[in-house]
């Protein structure tokens, strides 16, 4: 298999997922990584307790999937 094959083999991790994308301004993205609770409507994400996010940092790439919880905020299940 030659380098051209191996490429068209590898995709992006985003595409894995197929959740509503949820990206962070350059403010939430900071507190995210620094392991704040973010809170949905601050983000622009509708409330709906239970829906899977793919959230993306301020410069668009895959940081986690996240979860909208009962009180609103975001519950990380996977960061990247």
């Amino acid at each position: 298999m030659n380098a051209d094959q191996i490429a068209e083999l590898l995709k992006p991790l985003e595409t894995l997922f197929d959740y509503p994308k949820a990206i962070l301004d350059e403010e939430q993205t900071r507190l995210f990584k620094n392991g704040a609770i973010l809170d949905s409507s601050r983000i622009g994400l509708e409330y709906n307790c239970g829906e899977i996010y793919s959230m993306f940092d301020c410069a668009n790439r895959l940081i986690a999937l996240v979860k909208i919880t009962e009180n609103q905020s975001i519950s990380t299940i996977q960061r990247f």
